[in-house]
């Protein structure tokens, strides 16, 4: 029982793929559809599934944020498990709990990467969904008053993409949603640290073999 498994949120894809690269890792990667994330239940049953499937590692390493507490209550067959303790993706890409803590209290940020735009369920098409069944105009209406605490829309410059293959469809966005546009940098160091270790208890959890994620692991979060 050696080596190591990796579980990842597809919206990662672009930023693990230029992470192994640059690494020289070629750990086998397990995909994980971006839709799950919008129920996390079924997010959750998917990750056990998967979780029982694997018998031939040591180490699963689980690139994703806990995604509305999706992650509570998985358990841990025969090897170690480890996971970053961010709530979700963009997290990640922005490095820290505090970095993604100080630009959306700076004012109500609504964050976009390549990633997130293939994964399918976007604004845009959340757009163009209400706009067949109720019209333009109370679409916008109605998408502007969902995102009414939101008043800018952030590009990640992850560096793992051209900011030009996403910035139409981000500007549009922005637009219909009376938005302003803007790009920020992102990283993966925080995605090169999961991937690598060591993984120190204030930005990573680790779970034992045999052993089940539990809440109060889960609030221990910075």
């Amino acid at each position: 029982m050696t080596g190591t498994v990796i579980i990842a949120c597809s919206v990662l894809q672009d930023e693990l793929d230029m992470v192994f690269e640059e690494l020289g890792y070629s750990f086998p990667c397990i995909w994980i559809p971006q839709g799950l994330h919008n129920t996390p239940e079924l997010l959750r049953e998917k990750l056990q599934e998967i979780l029982d499937s694997i018998s031939h590692a040591g180490r699963i390493i689980l690139c994703m944020g806990y995604c509305g507490n999706a992650v509570l209550g998985l358990k841990n067959g025969s090897c170690e498990l480890v996971m970053p303790k961010v709530e979700d993706c963009i997290t990640l890409l922005l490095g820290s709990q505090e970095r993604r803590r100080k630009m959306t209290e700076e004012e109500g940020t609504y964050f976009l990467t390549k990633g997130w735009i293939q994964g399918g369920r976007t604004i845009w098409n959340e757009y163009e969904h209400l706009k067949m069944r109720c019209g333009a105009v109370r679409a916008v209406r109605l998408l502007r008053e969902m995102m009414k605490n939101y008043s800018r829309l952030v590009i990640l410059d992850t560096g793992a993409y051209k900011i030009s293959e996403v910035r139409g469809e981000a500007e549009k966005t922005a637009d219909i949603l009376a938005l302003r546009c803007q790009t920020a940098e992102g990283t993966v160091e925080y995605l090169k640290e999961l991937v690598s270790g060591p993984w120190p208890e204030q930005r990573f959890l680790t779970v034992p073999a045999g052993m089940t994620v539990t809440e109060e692991a889960l609030t221990d979060a910075p």
